[in-house]
C-alpha cells in the first residue's frame, strides 16, 4: 500500500454523488469537491457518477486535471453492472471494460475494478435491491467459469500492456459470490494484474442463510487482495428458517468488524487502497464519518 505520514490510503467513492454528463466538467469539479470538503485526499470514481469507459482520450486527462484541482488523487476506478459474462451484454461490456483501463492508463489509475453483476431489474429498482431475486451466474456450468477466465485473460493482458491492475469485486449471486470462488478464479486466470476486490457487505446482506461468513470470506481474498470497497450492514435472521433481514449502517455500526479486518490486511502487507461506500440517505455525510473511523483505526 502507498502509505501517507497518517496511514494507508482511504478514498471517497463517487457512488452517492447525483449522475454527471461526460461533457459536463463544471459538474465533474463540483462533485469532486465535495468529497474534498470532507477531508478525503482519495477518490474512488465510480461509473454511475461518469461513464469513465465512454470518455475520450481528452477527457480522460481532463478528469485527471479535475481531480488534481479539487486537491484529490485518483485511487481507481469502478465500473459497475458492466458483466463481461452477461449472457446478453457480455461483448458490449468486455469491448467497455477494454475502453476502461485506456481511460485509467491516460488519467494515470492505478487499478480498475470490474465485476460480473448485471444491471438491476425493474423490480429491485422499486425495493432495496439485494432483498430481490435479481439476475444469476450459473457458477455449475462449465462453459460460464471457462469464457470468464478467456475474458480475464484478454483484459489482463491489456491491463499489463499500459500498467493497470484489475480487481474482481465480490458480489452476490454472480460467479464470484464468495471469496472463495473468487480466490479460485484469480488464481485460474494466473496473471499478477488480477487481484480481488473484497466487498464484503455484497455478500453478507444476501435474504437467506449464509454459507460464508465474512471473516472466512475475507480470508480466502487476503492473498489476492489490490482493492476494498467498504460498507457495512446489520443483519437479522429469524430461527429456524428466516425471515433473513438486512440494511445499510455507517462503517463503524454494523455487524463487519473493519477493526479486525484491516489489523489483519495490514498485519499481511496489503497494499491497495481502502474505498469508503453508502447506499441510502445522505451516503456522502455517511462515507466521512467512514473516513473518521477508519482514520481512528490507523491511528490506533
Amino acid at each position: 500500500m502507498t502509505l501517507t505520514p497518517s496511514g494507508p490510503i482511504i478514498a471517497g467513492s463517487t457512488l452517492p454523488l447525483p449522475a454527471v454528463a461526460m461533457s459536463d466538467e463544471a459538474a465533474w469539479a463540483a462533485g469532486l469537491r465535495a468529497l474534498t470538503r470532507g477531508g478525503f485526499e482519495y477518490v474512488d470514481v465510480v461509473d454511475t457518477w461518469l461513464t469513465v469507459g465512454d470518455l475520450t482520450e481528452r477527457q480522460a486527462v481532463a478528469l485527471a486535471e479535475a481531480v488534481a484541482a479539487a486537491d484529490l488523487k485518483l485511487a481507481g476506478l469502478s465500473a459497475i453492472r458492466r458483466s463481461v459474462i452477461d449472457p446478453d451484454d457480455g461483448a458490449t461490456n468486455l469491448n467497455y471494460t477494454h475502453r476502461a483501463i485506456d481511460v485509467a492508463a491516460v488519467a494515470g489509475v492505478p487499478v480498475l475494478s470490474i465485476g460480473f453483476h448485471r444491471p438491476l431489474t425493474a423490480l429491485q429498482r422499486n425495493w432495496s435491491f439485494w432483498s430481490v431475486p435479481g439476475p444469476r451466474d450459473d457458477d455449475h456450468d462449465p462453459a460460464v467459469w471457462a469464457l470468464a477466465v478467456e475474458r480475464l485473460r484478454e483484459l489482463t493482458r491489456h491491463a499489463t500492456d499500459v500498467h493497470v491492475a484489475l480487481s474482481l469485486e465480490l458480489y452476490e449471486d454472480t460467479l464470484i459470490g464468495s471469496g472463495a470462488q473468487a480466490a479460485r478464479l484469480v488464481e485460474e486466470v494466473g496473471s499478477p494484474a488480477l487481484g480481488i476486490n473484497a466487498d464484503l457487505a455484497n455478500l453478507y446482506r444476501v435474504p437467506r442463510r449464509l454459507t460464508e461468513g465474512w471473516l472466512e470470506a475475507f480470508a480466502a481474498c487476503l492473498p489476492h487482495l489490490n482493492y476494498w470497497h467498504v460498507k457495512n450492514f446489520r443483519r437479522v435472521e429469524v430461527y429456524p428458517d428466516g425471515p433473513f433481514l438486512a440494511w445499510p449502517t455507517q462503517l463503524a455500526d454494523g455487524d463487519i468488524d473493519y477493526r479486525t479486518l484491516l489489523r489483519i490486511a495490514l498485519d499481511a502487507g496489503y497494499s491497495g487502497p481502502i474505498c469508503v461506500e453508502q447506499y441510502g440517505g445522505d451516503g456522502l455525510t455517511a462515507q466521512i464519518a467512514g473516513l473518521r473511523y477508519l482514520e481512528d483505526l490507523v491511528a490506533e
